[in-house]
């Protein structure tokens, strides 16, 4: 691929070198679709998916996706998706995961090992579901943490995390998504685990709250 040249570089709010073979960007989308549009340098193909979309906020976390993934590369790739809907990038050995939320878009970028990251907004209305995703020990967690909404946030966002790892529909969030309970602070990490009668994983995952929003990404797998 050729040279990424932008004219204007995006302001990268979070740039973080996780290990020599993975790294994370964040930014804040304050562009608009003429500025995204021309930074993202689509494809014909990228342009007619990009068409599709009715919704201008849509529009701007599809681009900034894009043109952060140009950025941390320092070249123009494009984005494809296998069946499952997991993303790739086409023509590089890179693992990628992406996330985006009201006005926010990241990406994180691993060389060795599928990687994954979640950015959600922090919203009331979480709390609706949690029956659908807390399994008992994380029910003990959460309420013994006085209900901490953020708590809660971290708890989806890890699991996410690791359903976009395998983007395989088997794996149900309550029953084989699992977070290890640890003393609540807004930064950190956490061990996560995704298994069932036959597979098991372990990862460690670093979260922060990023502006009401909890950022939750892959920071090493695990052995067994």
């Amino acid at each position: 691929m050729a040279p990424y040249h932008a004219s204007y570089q995006m302001p990268i709010i979070r740039n973080i070198a996780i290990s020599d073979h993975s790294t994370l960007g964040v930014w804040k989308i304050t562009e608009s679709i003429k500025d995204l549009t021309d930074q993202a340098i689509l494809t014909p193909s990228e342009t007619a998916i990009y068409r599709r979309f009715k919704s201008v906020s849509r529009q701007k976390e599809w681009l900034a996706v894009r043109v952060l993934l140009n950025q941390l590369l320092y070249e123009k790739f494009q984005i494809t998706y296998q069946r499952s809907g997991k993303p790739e990038i086409s023509g590089h050995h890179s693992h990628l995961s992406i996330s985006h939320t009201n006005d926010y878009a990241g990406i994180i970028l691993n060389r060795k090992f599928q990687s994954g990251l979640d950015l959600q907004v922090i919203t009331p209305k979480l709390e609706r579901i949690r029956q659908r995703f807390l399994n008992p020990i994380e029910e003990e967690w959460y309420l013994s943490n006085g209900s901490d909404l953020y708590l809660l946030h971290l708890i989806w966002g890890a699991k996410e995390v690791l359903f976009k790892i395998h983007g395989d529909h088997a794996f149900f969030f309550k029953e084989h998504l699992a977070i290890t309970p640890v003393k609540w602070n807004p930064k950190g990490s956490i061990k996560a685990s995704i298994s069932n009668h036959s597979f098991q994983e372990h990862y460690t995952l670093n979260y922060e709250i990023l502006d009401k929003r909890m950022l939750v990404y892959v920071a090493e797998s695990i052995p067994l």
